[in-house]
């Protein structure tokens, strides 16, 4: 098995990273004179956001491979399929759901995935709330609740990612399936 503590520690703080520019930048745009450092938090942020997903392939590739040694067959969709339902812009709200809660359950964790309905949830309304504060110029108090649901959804992310990684790491080794030799 694949060990994902390094991997997911780096995705755990690029990714909470990145939810604390873009809320300090949400809400640095509503300041007057605060549009440059908004600016800045703008670019932060994508960095941020590009280094959390080349993490995130690296740590969701042997996550996935690592649950399938564990419970084979529990997965929903196949590697290439979960890897692009998980990475691609738009078509993540939809499948980031059910590949997050057939990792959880492959990884052997007990405890209802609660946690894992509520950071989906939480990425559905962070989208669409920064949605309708672009398209239809809502507001203080509706970019503030973009904002803070744009700082919440990542540090959600961090705790499943966080999850998953310590029951891997402390999951027993599989038995070979394959017959040894003797000789």
């Amino acid at each position: 098995m694949n060990d994902l503590r390094k991997p997911a520690l780096g995705l755990q703080w690029t990714a909470v990273l990145s939810g604390l520019c873009f809320a300090t930048g949400e809400a640095l745009g509503l300041a007057p004179g605060g549009k440059a450092l908004a600016g800045l938090m703008a670019v932060l942020f994508v960095l941020f956001t590009l280094a959390s997903f080349a993490i995130g392939l690296r740590w969701f590739r042997h996550a996935r491979a690592n649950g399938e040694l564990l419970t084979p067959g529990v997965q929903p969709f196949g590697p290439g399929f979960a890897a692009a339902g998980w990475l691609v812009p738009w078509l993540s709200l939809v499948l980031r759901w059910p590949i997050t809660l057939g990792l959880w359950r492959a990884t052997g964790i007990r405890s209802a995935p609660a946690l894992v309905h509520l950071w989906c949830a939480t990425s559905l309304a962070a989208t669409a709330a920064v949605l309708l504060t672009r398209v239809q110029a809502l507001h203080t108090p509706a970019v503030l609740a973009a904002a803070t649901l744009g700082a919440v959804h990542p540090v959600l992310f961090a705790v499943v990612v966080r999850r998953i990684t310590a029951h891997q790491a402390g999951a027993p080794a599989p038995a070979p399936t394959t017959p040894v030799p003797v000789g």
